[in-house]
């Protein structure tokens, strides 16, 4: 017998199991039992099959598939309101607080050392006479750093977030330097800062993974890769595609197969259709991962895995919804902590702490 099917009755006797019970976890917001009786009834079919048999697949990065990015990266990112109220993210009006030479002194920055001392004179005068150009402030703000006057960076930095305190930058150097006073814990709360506001950026984890001894860190580098896919093949057809070596990704599988088929089930958590990314189909997706994994580690059905164990924590925690922003939610729109209040951020910041920067 094909092990998929295997697995597959297998998790419907668990589903049974916990609907006769009644005890299905509130995390899933459904119940195990109904996510089969939904596919039972339906009229689209779903087929089930090893993503190792298609090698096609194998060569696709599912997260970047079922994620992907829908807004690049800015050179320096910038709040502004909108008309009619509200904010918006995009790049820094340069051309209406800096003069036209900004761009080519800014470049200067990364020139050598020697250099540096000429690149401050001509940036002096623009910060005086254009007292709104911030990259013109940035720039002298790096100039220090690399010139070895940690405290006058420090300062500058500060006076930078006062008037950009979305910036992630800003707060990534402000850690740099705060590693080389040998303040740790300060270069600590703004590496979470700075994770906070720009989630999986490359930078930040590299300079964390360069410090991570001073730090007395261990942080979660590797991005959450999901070990499953879902695509439709046809109109009525939807193709659902797992590992044999970790069957609780099935339960995943599945439920993302049902946002995917089923209107009517989207409908009854969504007020509109038309909505290209969700938090609750990740929400439901990863609940059911969880909560199966441990349900099949309980019968000695799977294996030991270091991540699910990581997923399972953060259920309990309570951090399943700043674990989807962190990981999925920023793949899609990099900016999208930007966009939270405080108490949203607050609640990231933790994550960040417990999650991506724990103790050693």
């Amino acid at each position: 017998m094909n092990p998929l099917v295997i697995l597959a009755i297998l998790l419907l006797f668990i589903s049974i199991a916990f609907g006769a019970k009644d005890n299905t976890p509130d995390l899933a917001r459904f119940s195990f039992k109904e996510m089969h009786e939904i596919m039972e009834k339906s009229e689209v079919m779903y087929v089930v099959d090893t993503f190792e048999k298609h090698p096609d697949l194998l060569k696709l990065n599912f997260a970047d598939e079922l994620w992907p990015k829908r807004r690049p990266y800015l050179s320096q990112p910038w709040k502004f309101p909108r008309e009619g109220g509200g904010w918006g993210i995009g790049e820094y009006p340069t051309k209406t607080f800096c003069p036209e030479e900004i761009n080519a002194i800014h470049d200067e920055v990364f020139s050598p050392k020697h250099i540096l001392a000429k690149t401050k004179a001509k940036l002096a005068p623009i910060i005086t006479k254009f007292p709104n150009c911030f990259i013109a402030e940035f720039a002298m703000a790096d100039i220090e750093y690399k010139q070895h006057n940690y405290e006058n960076a420090l300062a500058l930095y500060d006076e930078l977030l006062k008037k950009a305190p979305i910036h992630y930058r800003l707060h990534l150097y402000k850690a740099d330097t705060y590693m080389s006073l040998k303040r740790y814990a300060d270069a600590r709360r703004s590496y979470v800062e700075a994770l906070a506001l720009m989630p999986r950026h490359e930078t930040i984890l590299k300079s964390l993974s360069d410090n991570k001894k001073l730090l007395k860190i261990n942080p979660e580098i590797e991005p959450f890769t999901p070990r499953a896919f879902v695509r439709r093949e046809s109109e009525k057809k939807i193709a659902i595609y797992v590992s044999q070596d970790g069957p609780e990704w099935l339960a995943y599988a599945q439920a993302k197969a049902i946002w995917l088929g089923e209107e009517s089930y989207r409908k009854r958590f969504l007020e509109k259709d038309n909505i290209k990314w969700n938090s609750e189909e990740e929400f439901q997706s990863l609940a059911l991962l969880g909560t199966f994994y441990m349900e099949l580690k309980k019968m000695g059905k799977t294996k030991l895995s270091l991540k699910s164990e990581r997923l399972v924590e953060i259920m309990k925690s309570g951090h399943l919804s700043q674990f989807i922003l962190y990981e999925i939610g920023s793949r899609i729109d990099p900016y999208i902590m930007l966009y939270m209040n405080e108490e949203q951020m607050k609640e990231m910041r933790s994550f960040v702490e417990m999650y991506v920067m724990p103790n050693v």
